[in-house]
């Protein structure tokens, strides 16, 4: 196995749409803190859009995810799976959990294992102070 060199990029979103020339487009981007009206809240997508770069193109990787948020058991999005590297020594994953339901505020990690080496994006969930729970 070749070792991972840069995560570029991990975006949450609520959508991954695979433009012409397979080129992914992530629509609804959230920053380091997702805020929604009330809780309980669902999403009927919560994306994962990840690139990253491998020395070693054409070489082969293996990935493992997971999805923690407070409260809630941890939810394995890949478990071992090898995936192909580009030949420019990119590699871009799309990642969804759908129905994604928050059941109160807390914190979320994203995590991201690739041959030894851990990669985590972290955010946040929280209800609006503007709008009165319903």
């Amino acid at each position: 196995m070749k070792v991972l060199t840069k995560l570029d990029y991990v975006l949450v979103c609520e959508d991954i749409r695979l433009e012409i020339g397979r080129k992914p487009s992530a629509m609804g981007i959230f920053t380091d803190n997702i805020i929604v009206r009330s809780f309980p809240y669902v999403f009927p997508k919560l994306c994962f859009l990840i690139h990253m770069f491998v020395k070693g193109p054409g070489s082969k990787l293996r990935l493992s995810s997971e999805f923690k948020y407070t409260g809630q058991k941890p939810l394995v999005l890949i478990d071992g799976q090898e995936v192909a590297v580009e030949k420019d020594g990119g590699l871009s994953l799309n990642l969804a959990i759908s129905p994604c339901k928050f059941e109160a505020p807390g914190a979320a990690e994203f995590i991201l294992r690739a041959d030894g080496r851990i990669y985590r994006k972290r955010f946040s969930v929280s209800r609006t102070k503007n709008i009165p729970e319903s």
